[in-house]
């Protein structure tokens, strides 16, 4: 499927599934491992690039306390940001794909993201 969606020419990054949400038991994590080690293997071999929500939503803070499968405002700014960046760095006419990890600054609360080759 993705290189029927990489043939058609246009932008393109894959995201994994963010799995910190607090509500999740072990079961719940270990299905979203392997959700996530298949979207993963699958990006990488259609040479896309992968934003690893894994990374970006890591703490209590990036779920909402009203539906805490979905992110928060801090949230959703973290994710906003690592497309963003993604989107600033990634040659997309390249097809080679790029693993976007963003994590938050020790202490500053911004984040930062973080590239690199996917071979």
């Amino acid at each position: 499927m993705l290189k029927n969606v990489r043939a058609l020419g246009k932008p393109t990054a894959i995201c994994t599934i963010y799995d910190a949400i607090p509500v999740l038991g072990d079961a719940e994590r270990a299905a979203l491992a392997a959700f996530n080690d298949v979207i993963s293997r699958a990006a990488i071999s259609a040479g896309l690039p992968l934003i690893d929500l894994r990374v970006t939503c890591a703490h209590v803070d990036d779920y909402s306390p009203i539906s805490p499968i979905e992110p928060s405002v801090v949230g959703g700014a973290k994710i906003a940001d690592a497309i963003c960046r993604m989107v600033a760095v990634h040659d997309f006419r390249s097809a080679h794909g790029r693993v976007g990890v963003t994590a938050a600054h020790a202490g500053s609360g911004t984040a930062a993201a973080n590239a690199f080759a996917v071979s």
